[in-house]
Formats: structure tokens, C-alpha cells, sequence
């Protein structure tokens, strides 16, 4: 039968709970759908009669529908797990969409409760228990294949023991006395923000350490103020209904040896142990039910400013902040390509050479050493997680890039980790965690189709990706990149869901040149992060070294030059933000200078090509006679350019090739743009194996 309506009523009539699919996805169509899932007749019908008309069919598992599912993806994984423990009996299963199972399995009857646990049971098999769901045939699955059920057997099967004893909750009589919280249909402000909270996003902001998981999925916890080495302080996760226990008595308004709710830990740290309290605030945050007969004008005329704060009061802006704060400034932290604080997407063919690149360019980061317009830095903290590369592959790279031996005392580098996936909040939380741990001031995540569980067509995977790991990240102030492939077609950009430009400040397309790869933003937030930059990389005593054109620097007008060599004189430190620049030239600055040249001057007098090349350039302007366009007596060269590897230089810039007299005639507030003269590459060496 392929009408979701007719097979949801039959879906109700084998007493399992019903809700009501979006088309083209795998989520609910209803909010709080754990509780609004359902068997009844009318309140299906009202669905597919009216606004679901169009939507697919999804199973709440859980003891209510008296089912639960085993959500197989990788079938090595279930082989594995038959070879271990036994084979699985026959049962009513359901083959996915993207062709993997759903087995089902009759809801244990002695008591035991088994948790929706995904990605929590082993690599490639998830569980659906209470509070999960399942998307059901006649769906039509995100890629367009329909889900369909198994007519080899027809009936549910129980569960073995053996598979019994590794999903199910180890505490029987707690979970037959108090039901699981997340399907306990409730209208209380504790409950409401305790299904949709987890313990990580309690524990963390009050200076917790996530220590470990075991296999069960109980997570243990390090008190603030003490490291993981010194021992466990509580667990959450022992229990259905997932409280914390403590087991230490340093931690103020916490008691050892008791158990606290996420309410009861909320009202004993954050309101002198006052439930009501606790309750009333979560309240005012929007975790309450509303009532249809609310007259919200009347609630809100009488009610006081103590029983409702504004609960979006701390993200409000403060006005005489927000205007005395430069907007203008642009932050690098490795010019052009990472933009400090900042997410990006960088996405190419195969072999085109992201992860050479990238790799490249955080191992200049973590050792500080020059990179195309990065100048010699401090080293800073890099987390590379990656998940393709193996150690030769990362071997044959670094001693390309003249690192042979070289301790990475910044770069930390996660070869083929196994945590959760990072579209989970733990997965975000791990990620967070290790980013924390290390310092880190740029994450990278290659790649990124094997760090998320869900479908990469499904706009939902990459939305979660965004809430649980790249929001986290900016939260931290944490530069970070994941790495894409293209498509087949790399002119539309990335392989998958569009939602993949969503989340992030720049998107990065590379691709291949003669000499190297030209790295484009087809999408990007800020005006100053640039559209395009050509980069060589080519060989030098058998290293790879990496060269950008001069004429893709930024081009400045020749009276800009002259604006900021007369804030130089004035004393005005090279990285002034604009409003002081323009504070002073409005007062002191030559008559008719605009503030645009006045930004402009700063965003010269902030760069990598000022603060490496004025000392160099001066003495090329100053040095009379026996020297060539940008270079100073002795040095021979034509070509304006910056060349950097592990230890390279940079040298010389258009201005250089401007006699100092025709600028003397130049006003510092006019003037004619100049262009940089298009140069040729000679003989010039292309690194074809990236």
C-alpha cells in the first residue's frame, strides 16, 4: 500500500504510535512529537486530511507502541556482531531508503526499558527505544527511493538475551516505577527543559569536565577545579532517567552520595535549592506548554518583571558598545585564507588538493613560520582531525614540506578517530572538549562526509552539524574548516544538501591551474575576505613551496600610500582601528581626504604586505640608482610576488616601482589607481601530485 495515510491507521491499529513525516526529509512534521505521536483514529485522520497531507509515515519505538528497532547501516558491522554473539532471529524488518534495515523487535516484557541510543550501540548499528523513531514505508526517502518493508518474514520476533543484555537499561525496578521522562506527556517547565537539555550543556558552562563514556553510554564527570587524572566526581547516564550522582562533597549546594534531576541540580547550584524558582526561570525561557485559551496581552499586564525576565535578555545588544566597537576591521588569522573566528567550507574535486593545502597552511600556523601573506608569527594551537589520511599519507606530506623530524608541539593532529558523530551533542561536545583541552585557534574537520552520521542529501545533518559542533566552536571563538568533495559536477558546488552553505561565513571552491590551484569564495559574509587567490606551489630542493601572484594582493591608490605614511608620522599606531584614523585625519588630516581612503589606508596599514614589506620597500624607494622595480641594490628580480614555504620570505610590492618624485606630486586625499602589470612565469616548476 502506498497511501501514508491509510497506512498510518493500519500502522495504529497494530497499536503502534503514529506521526506524520516532512516530505523529502526524516523528521517529524509536528513539534514535541514524543508526546504527540499517536493511535488515534482522529487525530491521524486530522493530520493527513489537513496540512500533512503530503507527508510520509514515522514509528515512535518505545514501550508504548510495544516495540523497539535495530537500525542497521553497515551490514559488516551485523555480521560481526552475529559472529560474536549468535545469529539474530527473523523479524519484521523494513529496508531504508539509502538501503540499509530496520529490524524490529517485540518490547522486552519483564521490565527492562531500552533507550534511543543512536550511534550509541556500535559503529554502524543504532538503537531506536523510548524517545526514538523510525521512518516507515511508504516514505519516500531524501535520495527518492522509497521505503519499503521485507516480505520475507512477517511477523516480530523477540529479541535473544544475549542482544537484551548489551541494550538494556542495568536498572530495571528504577525504570518500571518512573518512566522515562521523554515520553511523559507534561505541561511542567522542569520536565519540558529536561527533555530537550542535555546534561552537557548544564554541566560544561559550570566548569564540569567530561572525562570519559563507557559502553553503556554512562558518562563520568570531573567537578570544577579538578583535572580527569585526579578522579571521577559524578556520572550521569546510570539510570532511565538519566539523573546525576555525585559522589563528591567539594562541590557547594551538592551533597555526596545523592542523585539530582536537571531541575534538582539547577535549583541546588543556581537558586539556593529552590525548585519554584528554578521552575518559574525555565518558564520565562519559553519551556512551558501554552494554554489555547491564553490571553497573552492580559498575562502580560499582570504579571511582574521577577516572575517573567526577558529570557533573551543576555544576547541583547548594548547600543553604546555596539557603536564605540570597529565593524570595519578585518581579522586573519592566516591571510587569505582563514578568516580569524570564522567557519568555512572548502570543498574541490578529487586530487584537486584541499588537504594538501590545508595541511600545509596549519603546519605554518602550528610552527610558526611564514605562509603566503602570514608573516612569522607566534605558534598557535591546530587541531586537524582527520579521517581519511593514514600515517604514510601524512609522512610522504609533511617531509614534502621540509618538516622531516620536527616536533609538533602546536599541531595536534586526531588520525582516524572514533568518537560520535559530530551532527550529535556528543560528538560536539567531544570535539569542543579535545579543542578546549589543546588550545586550539583553528579546527579542522577532513573530512567532513565521514564525521556526521546522517544522510549528506538530507539538509537535517548539516543543520545538526551546525547546532551541536560548528555553533559550539564560534561560541569559543575557534576558527574552524571542514573539507568537502565536490559534486560531480563541480560547478554546483559541494556533493550533498545545499544546506551545507548555510552555516558557515565562507564557502571555498579550489581547482586545478598549470602551476597550482586557485582558491575561490563562491560564498562569503564579509566584503574583505577575497573572491579570489592564485596560488603556485611548486618544488625548491625538493620541497613544496607555496607563491602568491602579486598582482593578487589588494591594489591601493597611490595617494593611499601616502595617507598612511602620513598617519605614520603622526604618530598613529599601524593598527589604529578606523575610527581613531578618522578621528584624527577629521581634526589634523589634510583638507578633502574621505573617510573610504581613510579605511582604505587602514586595511593597507593592517596587512601582512605593510608590516613585511615597509621596511623593505622604504629602503628600495630611498636606495638611489642600482636597483630594478621592487627590489633594493643587489637583489635581482622583476616580478613583485610573495614566495613562502616553511621558512620563506617576502619581498617587494607596487609601490616600489613608482618613482618617489611622481608621488611627491600625488595629493594624500586623490589620485589615479594604479594597476599591477601583468607578468609572465618562465620556466616557472608546477607540483603536479598533490
Amino acid at each position: 500500500m502506498n497511501d501514508p495515510h491509510k497506512t498510518a491507521l493500519q500502522y495504529a491499529h497494530r497499536g503502534w504510535r503514529v506521526i506524520p513525516i516532512l516530505p523529502g526529509e526524516k523528521r517529524p512534521a509536528v513539534n514535541q512529537w514524543q508526546h504527540q505521536a499517536s493511535t488515534s483514529v482522529e487525530q491521524i485522520n486530522h493530520w493527513w486530511n489537513g496540512e500533512q497531507s503530503g507527508c510520509g509515515v514515522g514509528i515512535a519505538t518505545g514501550e508504548q507502541s510495544g516495540i523497539w528497532v535495530l537500525d542497521i547501516d553497515d551490514r559488516d558491522a551485523l555480521y560481526e556482531l552475529e559472529r560474536e554473539h549468535g545469529e539474530l532471529p527473523p523479524t519484521l524488518t523494513s529496508i531504508t531508503g539509502s538501503g540499509g534495515e530496520h529490524q524490529v523487535y517485540l518490547w522486552p516484557a519483564d521490565g527492562r526499558t531500552i533507550h534511543n541510543s543512536a550511534s550509541g550501540f556500535m559503529q554502524g548499528i543504532d538503537v531506536r527505544g523510548e524517545g526514538g523513531q523510525i521512518v516507515a514505508p511508504p516514505t519516500i526517502h531524501p535520495n527518492g527511493n522509497p521505503y519499503e518493508w521485507d516480505e520475507q518474514c512477517t511477523e516480530i520476533a523477540a529479541a535473544p538475551e544475549w542482544l537484551l543484555a548489551l541494550i538494556c537499561d542495568k536498572d530495571p525496578e528504577t525504570t518500571t516505577t518512573q518512566p522515562t521522562p521523554s515520553i511523559i506527556a507534561t505541561d511542567r517547565p522542569g520536565d519540558l527543559w529536561a527533555q530537550q537539555t542535555d546534561w552537557a550543556y548544564i554541566l560544561i558552562p559550570d566548569g564540569w569536565q567530561l572525562s570519559h563514556t563507557d559502553n553503556n553510554g554512562e558518562r563520568y564527570w570531573v567537578r570544577p577545579g579538578k583535572e580527569p587524572r585526579d578522579g571521577i566526581s559524578a556520572t550521569t547516564g546510570n539510570t532511565a532517567n538519566d539523573n546525576l550522582h555525585v559522589f563528591t562533597s567539594s562541590v557547594p549546594n551538592l551533597r555526596a552520595e545523592e542523585t539530582y534531576t536537571k531541575l534538582g541540580y539547577l535549583a541546588a547550584i543556581h537558586h539556593n535549592h529552590d525548585h519554584t524558582a528554578a521552575a518559574r526561570a525555565l518558564a520565562a525561557q519559553g519551556f512551558t506548554t501554552p494554554q489555547p485559551d491564553l490571553n497573552i496581552l492580559n498575562h502580560l499586564t499582570t504579571s511582574t518583571d521577577a516572575e517573567n525576565p526577558n529570557p533573551l535578555a543576555p544576547y541583547l545588544i548594548d547600543w553604546q558598545t555596539f557603536w564605540t566597537t570597529d565593524h570595519t576591521e578585518t581579522e586573519w588569522l592566516l591571510e587569505p585564507l582563514f578568516a580569524k573566528g570564522r567557519a568555512h567550507a572548502i570543498y574541490a574535486g578529487a586530487k584537486v588538493g584541499k588537504s594538501f593545502v590545508t595541511l600545509a597552511a596549519c603546519a605554518a600556523l602550528a610552527t610558526g613560520q611564514p605562509f603566503l601573506r602570514k608573516p612569522q608569527t607566534d605558534p598557535q594551537h591546530v587541531l586537524y582531525v582527520d579521517y581519511e589520511m593514514t600515517p604514510t599519507d601524512l609522512y610522504d606530506r609533511l617531509t614534502e614540506f621540509g618538516y622531516e623530524s620536527t616536533i609538533f608541539d602546536h599541531l595536534h593532529y586526531a588520525q582516524l578517530p572514533v568518537i560520535a558523530p559530530l551532527d550529535t551533542s556528543q560528538g560536539g561536545i567531544a570535539l569542543c572538549q579535545a579543542a578546549h583541552a589543546v588550545g586550539a585557534e583553528i579546527v579542522i574537520i577532513d573530512t567532513t562526509g565521514r564525521s556526521v552520521q546522517g544522510e549528506e542529501n538530507d539538509a537535517g545533518t548539516y543543520q545538526d552539524f551546525y547546532r551541536h559542533t560548528g555553533m559550539q566552536l564560534k561560541r569559543m571563538g575557534i576558527t574552524w574548516a571542514r573539507l568537502d568533495h565536490a559534486g560531480k559536477d563541480t560547478t554546483r558546488g559541494q556533493r550533498g544538501s545545499s544546506a551545507k552553505n548555510d552555516d558557515v561565513d565562507i564557502v571555498v571552491n579550489l581547482t586545478r591551474t598549470p602551476t597550482g590551484i586557485t582558491w575561490t569564495a563562491t560564498h562569503r559574509r564579509m566584503s574583505w575576505y577575497p573572491e579570489r587567490s592564485d596560488i603556485t606551489i611548486a618544488e625548491l630542493d625538493d620541497e613544496a613551496t607555496f607563491t602568491m601572484q602579486g598582482g593578487n594582493l589588494e591594489q591601493f591608490e597611490l595617494h593611499i600610500f601616502d595617507l598612511s605614511d602620513w598617519l605614520d608620522e603622526q604618530g598613529i599606531p599601524a593598527n589604529a582601528p578606523i575610527r581613531e584614523c578618522w578621528a584624527h585625519t577629521k581634526t589634523n588630516g589634510p583638507t578633502g581626504t574621505l573617510k573610504k581612503d581613510v579605511e582604505a589606508a587602514v586595511r593597507y596599514r593592517k596587512s601582512a604586505q605593510y608590516s613585511l614589506r615597509k621596511t623593505g620597500r622604504d629602503r628600495a624607494r630611498d636606495t638611489p640608482s642600482d636597483k630594478t622595480a621592487g627590489q633594493t641594490a643587489g637583489h635581482s628580480g622583476t616580478e613583485p610576488e610573495t614566495h613562502t614555504n616553511k621558512g620563506g620570505t617576502e619581498d617587494g610590492t607596487l609601490r616600489d616601482t613608482i618613482e618617489q618624485a611622481q608621488r611627491d606630486t600625488l595629493s594624500p586625499c586623490k589620485g589615479d589607481r594604479v594597476h599591477s602589470p601583468q607578468t609572465e612565469h618562465p620556466n616557472q616548476p608546477t607540483y603536479e601530485e598533490f
